[in-house]
């Protein structure tokens, strides 16, 4: 018997003082942060895709887009909600991991975690909505083209 693993209350975001802010420089207020401005609203077409589904995963709140959200399914959730995760201006989750870059990081995107896409292809989200990082919205392909169609 399988128990399934209960989604954590979506405010319940772990932080990990590093990542959120290596500058030591507190988040810009609301006035002076850009507006999050390429994703739409959740709309009634796909009205799972909200960021009060039990499989969203939240940016972190302290991060310098806290209104960033993806709904994943429930397997990718359990593996992928563990980590913290900062948004981005286009609205795209990642997390950063160390590597021997300058910078000292480099970033892990949501949706090609979810797939395992590798570094030389692209995903596809099928209903264009760039927040439904279902397994099932999503392919790999080889082309930057092949994602428009």
């Amino acid at each position: 018997m399988s128990a399934e693993l209960n989604p954590r209350k979506l405010n319940d975001v772990v932080s990990d003082p590093v990542s959120v802010n290596e500058s030591g420089k507190e988040p810009l207020p609301d006035a002076v942060r850009p507006a999050l401005t390429v994703l739409p609203p959740a709309s009634e077409e796909l009205p799972y895709i909200r960021p009060d589904n039990p499989y969203a995963i939240r940016a972190n709140p302290t991060g310098p887009f806290p209104e960033c959200y993806a709904v994943l399914d429930s397997g990718a959730y359990q593996r992928q909600s563990r980590f913290d995760w900062l948004g981005t201006r286009s609205g795209h989750l990642y997390r950063k991991i160390a590597d021997s870059s300058p910078q000292g990081w480099r970033p892990v995107w949501l949706h090609r975690s979810v797939i395992g896409c590798p570094k030389d292809r692209f995903v596809k989200f099928f209903n264009g909505d760039e927040r439904d990082c279902r397994h099932k919205n999503l392919k790999i392909v080889l082309t930057r083209e092949e994602t428009k169609k």
